[in-house]
């Protein structure tokens, strides 16, 4: 009784984190943590890749010039004038749908400006007639940007000097579709955003956005369009081909274990 009882938990287990962790037709299109490059300051376009480019001045740092995610690491800087990450991806997502994630550290002793730097999605870029779903961050004050309106929810404040995970969450298909990991969903068309603050193990969402203009959108972004704009710092920039909303493994675990605990305590009573 007590080998079957063995053999049904771990059966259990290994289901639960198979569909935890994968989840059904999900697969990563891109990651990137920057630890490849040469920190410097200049076009970082990885060789033989065609979901995304780097332009103008994108700096990439060391350990040695900031510890907001950890040392040793590498991240990227939006920091000096025009430049951006861009991944036209939703191309390579077949069900229209997508979750594009990324770290970032907005630092109070850095520069800040009027603006703040632009992330989202968007046809090329955020500005003007390019945005369809986009948002400034400026010294941890959230707004939207071009071509964007607040459906429902509310946008937060975000702290400084914290390390944040965004999710933004991208329903590309024609109808309502469910959220995983977070127990939420977004309307046909529509863009959900969610933040996890890694000190606190805080997931806040911030609300869901429409479209006002007719953009076609293409992938995601996160730019800065002036020296003068806030300076962020970000790190470990990912796809996923779903809709997908899980802050970090050690979540997964917590609830694995939980559901494993109450599965041993059916299994002792029978």
């Amino acid at each position: 009784m007590k080998i079957m009882q063995s053999l049904s938990l771990s059966i259990l287990g290994s289901s639960l984190l198979a569909f935890i962790a994968f989840p059904a037709g999900a697969a990563t299109v891109f990651t990137d943590d920057f630890e490849s490059y040469t920190p410097g300051t200049g076009n970082f376009t990885p060789a033989g890749t065609s979901w995304y480019d780097f332009y103008n001045a994108i700096t990439v740092a060391d350990e040695a010039s900031s510890t907001a995610f950890g040392s040793p690491n590498q991240f990227m800087i939006l920091n000096v004038g025009s430049n951006f990450f861009r991944s036209d991806s939703l191309s390579q997502s077949a069900s229209g749908l997508a979750t594009y994630s990324f770290d970032f550290y907005d630092s109070s002793t850095a520069a800040s400006g009027p603006d703040g730097v632009r992330f989202g999605i968007g046809n090329g870029d955020l500005n003007s007639d390019k945005g369809y779903t986009g948002w400034f961050i400026n010294d941890g004050v959230l707004s939207t940007a071009e071509n964007t309106a607040l459906a429902s929810g509310t946008l937060p404040t975000l702290d400084e000097d914290k390390v944040y995970t965004a999710f933004v969450v991208y329903n590309g298909s024609a109808s309502t579709q469910s959220i995983g990991g977070s127990g939420g969903s977004v309307a046909a068309g529509q863009s959900a955003l969610y933040f996890y603050d890694q000190a606190g193990s805080t997931l806040l969402d911030a609300g869901r956005f429409s479209h006002t203009e007719s953009v076609t959108p293409s992938g995601f972004l996160i730019r800065n369009f002036s020296s003068a704009d806030t300076v962020l710092y970000v790190d470990n920039i990912a796809m996923e081909d779903t809709l997908l909303v899980i802050p970090e493994p050690a979540s997964l675990v917590l609830v694995l274990l939980g559901t494993m605990v109450v599965g041993l305590g059916r299994l002792r009573r029978k």
